[in-house]
C-alpha cells in the first residue's frame, strides 16, 4: 500500500494524527523559546534562572505524564484527545498572563505536560495499534503534523507578536486549539467509530505476531533501557541547542536571522526524509531502522565541531532533522513490534517521561559549554564520542533484540 492509497483509505484517522503533532508546538522547545524574551522582561528573570525553571516544570511534567499517560489504552481515545485539547487551551492563557517569575512554573508544566507529553504520545500510540500493514507509512504521515507546525507556526507567532504583543501570541494560539483542534477531533472521530477502542494485532502475511507485555514486564527488560537511552541523546541535545541557540550563534558568528534558518531546514529535512523513512520502515521493520538513527546527526555533529561556522550549523540542522524523522518515525512502531499494541500506551508513556526528563536537563547540561569558544569546542568533542557510543549500543541491541524475538 503506498502513501496515496493510505489516505484514501484512512483520510479521517490520518488527519487525527497529524492534529495531534501539530497542536504539539505550544509546548516544544521551539515555540516556547519565541518567548523567553519577553517571558525574562516580564518576569525579571535571568537566562540561567529562566533555564532552571523550565527543568524544574519539565521535570514535574515528565513525573505526571505516567498517571494520565494510561488512559490512553482504557478511556475512548477521542475523550482524551479532547481533555488534552481543553488542558492545552487552558494553559496557554495562563502564559498569557505571565507577571511574576513563578507563574513561569504551571504555565510551562502544562505546556509541556499536554503539548510536548501528551499529544504526540495520543497520536502516535492511537495510530500505531490502528495500522497494522503499512504502519511506518502511517506514522511518516502524521509526523508531517509537527514539521508543518515547526515551519508555520514561528512565523505566525512573530507576526502576531510584532502586531499585538507577544501576550496576543498566546491567545491566539489557545483561540486555535478551541476553534481547530478540538472541533476537528469530534468531527473526525465519531462516537461509534472503531477507532475509538484499541483493537487487537491481527495477522499479517510475512509478519509475527508479538505476545503484548505489560509496562511492568517492560520494566524487568534491560534492552528496554539501553534502546530508550539510545533514543533519548536527540530530544536532549536538540532541546538543549534550541533553547540556547542565541548564545550558540554569537559563539559561531551566525545572525538570529541565520540560526532561524536553520530551524527551518531542521523542519524541512524531517518532513522530507519522512517520505522516504515510513517505506523503510515498512519494508526493513523498525527495529532495523532504528540501530541507524543516529549516524545522520552524528555527520552533523563532526562537521559542526571540525569546521565551526554558519554553514555548518546549516548542515547540522539538517542532518539533525534525517535523524529526528527517523527516531520519531521508528521507536512508537518498534515498541509495538517487540512489546505488542495492548498496552502501548502505558509503555510510550513511560519513555515520554524520560523524553520530558531528558528535555530538562538537556538545555542546562548545552548550556554549561557555552562560556566561550573553547568550552562550546570541548562540548562538541565530548558529544560526538557520546553519539559514537551510543550508535556501537544501538547496532548491538537491535541485533539482540531481533535474536530474542526469533
Amino acid at each position: 500500500m503506498n502513501y496515496i492509497q493510505l489516505l484514501r483509505r484512512e483520510p479521517a484517522v490520518l488527519s487525527y494524527g497529524a492534529l495531534h503533532f501539530f497542536f504539539s508546538g505550544p509546548g516544544q522547545t521551539f515555540f516556547i523559546s519565541l518567548f523567553v524574551p519577553y517571558f525574562l522582561l516580564a518576569t525579571g528573570a535571568t537566562n540561567d534562572s529562566f533555564n532552571l525553571i523550565y527543568m524544574v516544570a519539565t521535570l514535574g511534567s515528565a513525573f505526571t505524564l505516567p498517571w494520565i499517560g494510561g488512559f490512553v489504552d482504557q478511556w475512548k481515545i477521542r475523550n482524551v484527545s479532547l481533555s488534552i485539547g481543553g488542558g492545552l487551551l487552558l494553559f496557554s492563557l495562563l502564559a498569557s498572563q505571565v507577571y511574576v517569575w513563578w507563574m513561569l512554573i504551571p504555565a510551562i508544566f502544562g505546556l509541556r505536560l499536554f503539548g510536548q507529553g501528551m499529544m504526540p504520545l495520543v497520536g502516535s500510540t492511537a495510530i500505531a495499534r490502528y495500522f497494522t500493514v503499512a504502519r511506518g507509512k502511517a506514522l511518516s504521515l502524521i509526523n508531517f503534523g509537527i514539521s508543518l507546525s515547526e515551519m508555520t507556526l514561528p512565523l505566525l507567532m512573530v507576526a502576531i507578536i510584532s502586531w499585538a504583543g507577544w501576550r496576543w501570541g498566546w491567545v491566539a494560539m489557545a483561540a486555535m486549539i478551541g476553534l481547530v483542534f478540538i472541533p476537528l477531533i469530534i468531527r473526525l472521530i465519531p462516537l461509534d467509530s472503531p477507532f475509538q477502542i484499541p483493537k487487537k494485532e491481527e495477522p499479517v502475511p510475512g509478519q509475527k505476531i508479538v505476545k503484548s507485555a505489560t509496562r511492568k514486564e517492560v520494566m524487568k527488560d534491560p534492552g528496554f533501557y539501553l534502546l530508550t537511552m539510545v533514543y533519548l541523546f536527540l530530544p536532549m541535545f536538540m532541546t538543549g541547542f534550541m533553547l540556547n541557540q542565541s548564545q550558540i550563534g554569537g559563539l559561531l558568528g551566525a545572525t538570529a536571522a541565520q540560526m532561524a534558518l536553520g530551524i527551518s531546514l531542521f523542519g524541512g529535512a524531517r518532513m522530507f526524509f519522512n517520505v522516504l523513512a515510513g517505506p523503510l520502515i515498512d519494508r526493513f521493520t523498525a527495529t532495523k531502522s532504528f540501530a541507524f538513527i543516529l549516524v545522520p546527526v552524528l555527520t552533523g555533529l563532526v562537521l559542526l565541531t571540525a569546521f565551526p561556522g554558519v554553514w555548518t550549523i546549516w548542515v547540522f540542522f539538517i542532518m539533525g532533522g534525517m535523524s529526528s524523522s527517523l527516531t520519531s518515525l521508528t521507536t512508537t512502531a518498534m515498541w509495538a513490534e517487540l512489546y505488542g499494541t495492548d498496552h502501548l500506551g502505558a509503555i510510550k508513556s513511560l519513555v515520554s517521561t524520560f523524553v520530558v526528563f531528558s528535555t530538562a536537563v538537556g538545555p542546562v547540561l548545552v548550556g554549561l559549554g557555552l562560556g566561550n569558544m573553547q568550552e562550546f569546542m570541548l562540548l562538541m568533542l565530548i558529544t560526538v564520542g557520546v553519539v559514537v557510543l551510543l550508535n556501537v549500543i544501538a547496532f548491538v541491541m537491535v541485533s539482540r533484540m531481533l535474536k530474542r524475538g526469533e
